[in-house]
């Protein structure tokens, strides 16, 4: 009798090795499995350091940047290491639940459906609320959340039933948090879109500020996730985040899903370092001199 294989998924990131970084540098860095702030000056490395842990877990090493030579990642209970995982099928190896955003230059999916009329912000927005994709989005979710919640009390778990029913209004109310200063206020209409009512006028989400935007973008990923682990790589956000947004960003990630191992790489740790200064981490004390 063959026993069937238990896969498992790795939950977060326990240590990175990168070699020849640049042609200079060895980084040798084990991340806190919660929240880490890695600082530095612009040109120091930080953005590259997270465009090779995202380029490994995905498996899409661009090697035209010939940024780095080898570079390992230990996971809570697996290890992915370049070139040796790359030689053969990429498929056997275990791949995180994984997130990288830069909210200063937005990946899209499809440049096609940029035009005059939105932005890349725009489109990366309406894939994560309502995307026609067959990726997850808040609309798919929104069903999931109904279906549970019907299936519960049929179940007679009334209890249970509610704490599903309020997840989806605890987001909200989140949100609203960060637009009260604005006097804005998220609703999810009937025919399945999302706006913000201001007084008596109501705003579209492409009316919104870019820094409003970007910040949408960051907490609809993280509510995605589902409290589920997930490792995400999050580029420079004092860029577009108000100061008083940046205050509670890392409380709030952790509240909406507290199995997030968060990475942030920034130009102003003090500003995130709030209450977090045991989990900044200077980029120059994990660079060693190369060779």
């Amino acid at each position: 009798m063959v026993k069937e294989k238990t896969v498992v998924t790795p939950h977060h990131i326990a240590s990175i090795h990168i070699e020849g970084m640049w042609g200079k540098y060895n980084v040798d860095w084990e991340p806190d499995p919660k929240v880490n702030i890695l600082g530095g000056i612009n040109g120091s490395g930080k953005t590259t350091i997270l465009n090779i842990l995202g380029e490994l877990i995905q498996g899409k090493i661009n090697r035209q940047k010939d940024t780095f030579r080898e570079a390992q990642i230990r996971f809570n209970n697996f290890e992915l290491d370049y070139p040796h995982h790359f030689k053969g099928n990429q498929s056997q190896y275990l791949i995180p639940n994984f997130t990288q955003i830069s909210t200063f230059d937005i990946p899209i999916k499809d440049r096609r459906k940029i035009s005059k009329y939105n932005t890349q912000l725009d489109v990366e927005l309406k894939e994560l609320i309502d995307g026609n994709s067959l990726d997850f989005n808040f609309v798919k979710l929104y069903s999931k959340v109904q279906s549970k919640t019907i299936e519960l009390y049929k179940a007679n778990k009334r209890q249970e039933a509610e704490q599903e029913e309020l997840s989806i209004n605890h987001f909200f109310s989140i949100i609203d948090s960060f637009f009260q200063k604005t006097n804005k206020h998220i609703q999810f209409t009937e025919d399945k879109n999302i706006i913000f009512q201001n007084g008596i006028n109501a705003l579209k989400i492409n009316q919104l500020s870019s820094g409003e935007k970007q910040l949408l973008i960051i907490l609809f990923q993280v509510f995605l996730q589902e409290r589920k682990p997930h490792i995400l790589l999050l580029d420079e956000p004092e860029i577009s985040l108000h100061l008083n947004w940046q205050f509670k960003l890392i409380e709030t990630i952790q509240t909406i899903n507290p199995n997030c191992q968060l990475i942030i790489a920034t130009h102003s740790p003090a500003i995130f370092g709030e209450g977090w200064g045991d989990k900044v981490v200077d980029i120059e004390t994990k660079k060693h001199s190369y060779g």
